[in-house]
């Protein structure tokens, strides 16, 4: 778990493949986070891996679930503990 303190960083790393699993490259996505008081950082583009990175801090003490808003719709993923 995270510290709701606004300085403990939780590292999101997001991967994007397309219906055959292979990773599509140049591709930014954007999440939301469920909860208040969170600073989310916008993503990277996706590398060769189709990987991209986030951070996600906060200040409030509560699980926070993870959304991926574009480029397609994954709601709910992962659950953050803070």
């Amino acid at each position: 778990s995270y510290k709701a303190n606004g300085t403990d960083v939780c590292n999101i790393t997001v991967t994007i493949q397309d219906a055959f699993n292979n990773p599509i490259a140049a591709t930014t996505p954007t999440i939301s986070v469920s909860g208040t008081s969170n600073t989310v950082s916008p993503c990277s583009a996706t590398d060769a891996n189709g990987e991209s990175t986030c951070t996600l801090t906060s200040t409030k003490a509560e699980g926070k679930f993870l959304s991926i808003v574009t480029p397609v719709s994954v709601s709910n993923t992962t659950e953050y503990p803070f």
